[in-house]
């Protein structure tokens, strides 16, 4: 365990944090509803989140992302949005496996997508999701968050919608038991934006 300090707006502030057998931990400041969430990457750097327990992944900006403009496609961003959706489903539960199982899916009817800051070719990324609001019925609502860890900047902020369809007629339908338990478990019992966000 060690306690490292945090730069930017949180400088006197400390969280503990351990590597052990190379699975970061994360501690969270004394007042969980009004400060942020603190992580640490595997290099040490130390991650602020918009909110509180971020579902996050690792991601490389490759050459094939590059677009004539030298930085990351905007059509990858929405990818990537994707990716970080599906993986948090998976984690909870519901593969496509379940989805096919059950002949229900939760599909994309909007995205909301604020580009804040390019990525280039080489940047390490990390990619937040929250479900954020649900009627446990057939609406669901994701927010992201696109960081880079070496320089700590928000690049992206986005909102997805999702409305849960069958499968065998494409048409909308009820979330099943299933889902309203899995999804249900990541939506924490307050889902109050960071104060601090936008930092």
């Amino acid at each position: 365990m060690e306690r490292e300090k945090c730069t930017g707006p949180f400088a006197n502030k400390f969280a503990l944090t351990d590597f052990g057998q190379n699975q970061k931990q994360t501690r969270h400041y004394p007042d969980f509803a009004t400060l942020p969430l603190i992580t640490f990457t595997q290099a040490g750097a130390c991650m602020v989140w918009d909110r509180a327990t971020p579902f996050v992944i690792d991601l490389n900006v490759g050459a094939e992302d590059i677009d004539g403009l030298g930085h990351a496609n905007n059509a990858v961003y929405v990818s990537w949005l994707e990716r970080c959706a599906w993986r948090h489903s998976q984690y909870l539960g519901l593969d496509l496996t379940e989805y096919r199982r059950l002949d229900r899916a939760m599909a994309v009817v909007r995205h909301e997508i604020d580009y804040l800051a390019s990525a280039y070719e080489n940047d390490e990324l990390q990619l937040a999701t929250w479900i954020v609001d649900w009627d446990r019925r057939l609406k669901m609502t994701r927010c992201f968050q696109l960081k880079r860890p070496a320089d700590n900047l928000t690049l992206l902020r986005a909102q997805t919608t999702f409305v849960c369809i069958e499968l065998s007629s494409g048409r909308p339908k009820r979330m099943p038991a299933e889902f309203i338990e899995g999804y249900g478990a990541a939506i924490p019992d307050g889902t109050v934006p960071n104060p601090h966000a936008g930092q």
